[in-house]
């Protein structure tokens, strides 16, 4: 499995998931909601999806070897980074690489379409 292998799973699962469990902002919302009121204090999105991302990263040192591991994570930190990047009140920061200039080419196409309800993924896997 190479790098383009796990960006194409990632996006495939990001469908399949989305197919399943529906809007993941509501989701994430919803799940940070719940864990405000167990821990007693407030809790965001980011935070969530943060605290996902730390625990694939725990589960990789255990089993490096796991796939999943890595796929999931993508598509946490991609979660985490939308939920930084359009938050209103501007209270997480994130770190973004630079978008790349106009023309520069991709190592994959992937297409990312979200109506404001759900996500679709569309990406071709590496040959």
């Amino acid at each position: 499995m190479d790098h383009k292998d796990v960006l194409y799973k990632a996006a495939e699962l990001l469908n399949v998931r989305g197919a399943d469990y529906g809007d993941i902002e509501s989701m994430f919302e919803d799940t940070a909601q719940l864990a405000s009121i167990v821990l007693g204090k407030d809790i965001v999105a980011y935070d969530v999806t943060t605290i996902l991302e730390m625990i694939k990263l725990r589960r990789r040192r255990s089993n490096p070897k796991l796939a999943d591991n890595y796929i999931d994570n993508v598509n946490y930190t991609a979660f985490s980074a939308q939920f930084a990047l359009n938050d209103p009140e501007g209270e997480k920061i994130a770190a973004v690489a630079p978008q790349p200039e106009v023309g520069e080419s991709y190592a994959q196409d992937i297409i990312v379409n979200f109506d404001g309800v759900s996500t679709t993924v569309i990406a071709s896997p590496s040959h």
